[in-house]
Order: structure tokens, then sequence, then C-alpha cells
């Protein structure tokens, strides 16, 4: 059994007393560091679209300042057609380089609040099967 320790990437509510590392219960207990992001793009009054690079940077940094020796998940993410192109922050997610550490992604794909399903589009499903060909081509070599 791991445990993987993974906090949202923007403290909610943001405050002082409610940031990700006061929650952290040490490395004697987590064996992966990990964060949630969402790409809410404009489905909120008070969301804007994001780039992916721009949605983990900061909690990255801060997560993995917490132990240098942790692998680092992304354990949740999704973007929204909404407010962007949902199919080039697929790519860009594939292609980014932010993140030295990162060993995994889990993407959430359900239709709950937006459709964050890998295939809400034609093109949406194109841009992720590429990504994922690409990166199992870079795997195998």
């Amino acid at each position: 059994v791991l445990w993987v320790w993974s906090p949202n990437a923007n403290d909610e509510p943001r405050t002082l007393e409610n940031r990700m590392e006061l929650y952290y219960p040490g490395s004697d207990y987590v064996d992966i560091l990990a964060v949630d992001g969402y790409n809410w793009g404009n489905t909120r009054t008070y969301s804007a679209w994001k780039d992916f690079d721009t949605i983990f940077e900061s909690a990255y940094d801060r997560v993995t300042a917490l132990d240098n020796k942790k692998p680092f998940w992304i354990a949740e993410v999704a973007s929204t057609e909404q407010g962007g192109n949902k199919a080039q922050w697929i790519q860009d997610m594939f292609r980014s380089t932010a993140f030295p550490r990162l060993e995994a992604i889990i993407w959430f794909d359900e239709n709950k609040e937006t459709d964050w399903r890998i295939n809400s589009s034609s093109e949406t499903l194109a841009a992720f099967r590429e990504g994922l060909s690409n990166n199992l081509k870079l795997a195998n070599k």
C-alpha cells in the first residue's frame, strides 16, 4: 500500500491558515507527493482559462519542497472546453517539461459541473490519443 498525499493545487479558501503545507503529515507517512488541479475556463463567474503549467507551477514547487526525494504525481486533472481550446490544452499538458519529478498524471474523466471527459469533442480525443501515443514511444526508446 502506498499513500498518495494530494492537496488541491490552489489553497481554497485562500488564507494563511489554510496553506496546503499545514496539512502535510510528514515524509514518514507519505509515499507519493501529488496535487489536484483543474482548468475551469469560463464556466464560473470567478474563473478564467489557465494553461496546464500555470495551474500547477506554484503547487509543484511548494509540494516538492516538502521532500526532495519523493515522486510527484498529478492525481486529478482535467479541462473544460469552455473559454479556450481544450485540445491544445491537452497537447500542451503532454509537452510540458516544467515538472521534472512528474511521474504520473491521472485524468478526471467525468461529465460533472462541466464536461471534463477526454472525449468531450473529437478534437480533444484526438489530442489525448496523440499525446499518449507520443509518450509511449518516448518511454519505449
